[in-house]
């Protein structure tokens, strides 16, 4: 669960950056912390907790990329956008449209978050990501269009 971090825990991670390049005093499970907590929110529609992410982040306190892929088994290879569309997660998928998510990023099977929508029949948000400019021609790893998969 995410926890707030101490001064020298939130140092260790600004100086570590992008979370994705090395280990300094354990900036690592703070970011894997705060990344698991962030797709969990996505993936349960727990929009306190996303929202307390996002103002966070916005302060400076943490280090987020709306664009992460899950490293867990629940969520591997998946964005938030992803995880809140086959979910069903409306509000979570208008907050990370508002916040700027990428709506086109493939997961590790291929599918964008519009194919996870379209395949589990979630009308009102294949409607949201079509908004935001995602692309309904746009080929998963198995040469599917959203449309085909509507």
């Amino acid at each position: 669960m995410f926890r707030i971090m101490s001064a020298r825990s939130r140092q260790a991670l600004v100086t570590w950056g992008n979370c994705e390049s090395r280990n300094i005093s354990g900036a690592r499970e703070i970011c894997d912390d705060v990344r698991e907590t962030f797709l969990q929110a996505c993936r349960n529609g727990d929009v306190r907790i996303l929202r307390g992410l996002l103002e966070n982040w916005e302060a400076g306190r943490i280090q987020l990329n709306l664009d992460w892929k899950g490293t867990d088994r629940r969520n591997l290879g998946w964005t938030g956008l992803h995880l809140a569309a086959y979910f069903g997660n409306t509000e979570v998928i208008k907050i990370l449209l508002d916040y700027g998510a990428q709506v086109d990023i493939f997961n590790s099977d291929g599918d964008t978050a519009l194919h996870k929508a379209a395949l589990t029949g979630r009308r009102d948000i294949v409607l949201l990501l079509i908004e935001a400019r995602a692309d309904v021609h746009r080929l998963n790893g198995l040469g599917l269009t959203p449309l085909s998969l509507a």
